[in-house]
């Protein structure tokens, strides 16, 4: 019996692999298609949906006809086997090599956050898919939101307390021009932060727009870091003056503009730029003097800030539940208000949250919630009914929460 040579068996093992991928591709099509069994038989093999995203994938095309090859690359581009290994392995690849696929590195030094394909359709952290308008809220979601918000205005009004509502923008959408152009164009007019913004005004809840605010201030000085997420001190400042202004006082002008160069921030880190120096700026806005500045206490992490002012120009009481974007503020705040507490959101329980609140009894709650974390302002403790899912941010210290978490 004569001997296969080696470049026979290299042929046998080549049909075997491309047979054993065609069975796992279309073994189950075929037999759905020829029994007209439920499309659910196909959730074997091709799962219909992802957890993280907010979408059901592509289907198998029903009719043969002009548009099944459209259709059908959809599908396979969807639905082929080990999809999401093989995406897995390349992203872990290309972080070994230091090539970071969450970072976009832009023009001028700019760098961005990027979506895993994974999650691109993520409800959270996802500021590519903000803006590009991949997180636009379902109807149902739209809904759920629109009740829960609506739930929260009613508790408050029955305590006497208005709530304002304000979304720090991510940066792409103030600074679309430093985005490589294959992103800059995907770019949408109507994305999930005026989808909210109409939301909250159908419930007659106050909302000060603040990526209108920045915007029109982007010719005063650099209003966010060019390697960080977070706004620099200057953005701050016209972000409050915008809260401010919204309130019924007109901030005094700032009396100049400091620049200072700081070290540049994660994004930089995270990505595999060859540039071995580099630099962030952070402008600081020059306050006018005051003869009552005014005073903050801040308790370890700044979990809770208590500021005060007996001569401050808004004569109110108020609680800002708030992320890290209004740890710049601490200045701006003890100048304005006669009274603010500020609370840290992802440092406190949602049962915490609403406990410090009523016990406080402020004249005026402020949400504040940067734009790629916007669902936090649910609060399950105070409307438990009606609430998007989603993973919220834990930022208590370990042991805090290990003790809470127990009880």
């Amino acid at each position: 019996m004569k001997k296969l040579s080696f470049s026979s068996y290299f042929f046998l093992t080549v049909v075997l692999i491309f047979g054993l991928l065609s069975y796992l591709l279309f073994g189950e099509v075929f037999y759905y298609r020829m029994t007209e069994q439920s499309e659910d038989v196909l959730k074997l093999s091709f799962p219909t949906k992802k957890d993280s995203e907010n979408r059901a994938k592509a289907k198998f095309p029903k009719e043969f006809d002009f548009s099944f090859p459209r259709k059908f690359d959809s599908f396979f581009n969807d639905a082929f086997p080990f999809r999401s290994k093989l995406i897995k392995r390349f992203f872990k690849l290309r972080l070994i090599i230091g090539d970071n696929p969450g970072v976009i590195p832009g023009k001028e030094s700019w760098f961005f956050f990027n979506s895993s394909p994974l999650d691109i359709y993520a409800k959270t952290s996802n500021t590519l898919g903000d803006f590009t308008g991949k997180t636009l809220l379902n109807p149902e979601d739209r809904e759920t939101l629109k009740r829960h918000m609506a739930c929260q205005n009613d508790f408050f009004k029955k305590h006497h307390i208005r709530l304002i509502v304000m979304i720090p923008p991510n940066r792409k959408p103030v600074y679309p021009e430093f985005l490589p152009e294959v992103y800059k164009k995907q770019g949408v007019k109507y994305g999930r932060y005026e989808q909210v913004q109409d939301l909250l005004k159908e419930l007659n809840i106050d909302f000060v727009d603040e990526k209108k605010a920045l915007i029109a201030n982007k010719d005063k000085g650099t209003l966010y870091f060019k390697t960080d997420t977070h706004w620099t001190l200057l953005g701050a400042h016209y972000g409050f003056e915008a809260l401010a202004e919204f309130m019924g006082y007109k901030m005094p002008p700032v009396d100049g503009v400091k620049r200072k160069i700081i070290e540049c921030g994660d994004m930089y880190r995270m990505s595999a730029s060859i540039v071995h120096s580099c630099y962030d700026i952070n402008d600081i806005p020059v306050l006018p003097p005051t003869d009552a500045p005014g005073s903050c206490e801040h308790e370890p992490h700044n979990k809770r800030v208590v500021c005060t002012n007996d001569k401050a120009p808004i004569r109110q009481k108020v609680v800002i539940v708030r992320d890290s974007m209004f740890d710049s503020l601490y200045e701006d705040v003890a100048r304005t208000f006669k009274k603010a507490v500020l609370l840290w959101r992802s440092k406190h329980t949602e049962q915490e949250l609403k406990d410090e609140i009523l016990r406080e009894k402020p004249d005026t709650l402020i949400y504040e919630q940067g734009e790629r974390f916007m669902l936090e302002m649910q609060n399950e403790a105070i409307c438990p009914d009606n609430v998007i899912k989603i993973n919220r941010l834990d930022q208590r210290p370990p042991e805090e929460a290990n003790i809470k978490d127990k009880k």
